[in-house]
């Protein structure tokens, strides 16, 4: 498996490749609307135009021609707005490869992240590994349906 960028794809122009990147990334990652309804939309009018602007970045982890895990970061925050590995993906420790170019791109191991209340248990382990602060907590109409626990700053609601 290896980890893609999207903002390489594009210096490089492999649009076809990034083409394919968005579109496994989006799909993916769909499920994700129960918590954050306004996923789609946010997805196509920020992600993927802020990936034109160099402001976002999609990492990829393929394998194959098969997206396994995704990680969407937004620099100007220095903030990670989506990880996910693919459950067949698990245990292989992808989110730490996505993570150190994650911190790369943001240029901090402390990253702006929120995690849905009944998921931050799985990511207890990334939380403690990297010590990430608890330092905010967002009411559930703030995304949809679930209190978030915001990392490492703060969210303006």
């Amino acid at each position: 498996m290896k980890v893609i960028s999207a903002l390489d794809l594009l210096k490089q122009e492999d649009y076809l490749a990034l083409n394919g990147l968005i579109c496994q990334a989006y799909e993916i990652t769909d499920w994700i609307v129960k918590d954050y309804p306004n996923h789609f939309k946010h997805f196509y009018t920020k992600y993927v135009p802020g990936l034109f602007r160099g402001d976002r970045e999609i990492l990829g982890v393929i394998e194959g021609f098969k997206l396994q895990g995704v990680c969407i970061l937004k620099k100007s925050e220095k903030k990670i707005s989506t990880i996910f590995i693919t459950e067949e993906a698990r245990g292989q420790h992808l989110a730490t490869r996505l993570l150190s170019e994650a911190f790369i791109y943001l240029g901090t191991t402390k990253p702006l992240i929120t995690i849905a209340e009944y998921k931050v248990e799985m990511f207890s382990t990334i939380i403690q590994r990297y010590g990430w602060e608890h330092t905010q907590t967002l009411d559930a109409s703030y995304y949809g349906n679930a209190r978030e626990f915001v990392f490492n700053g703060k969210i303006d609601p």
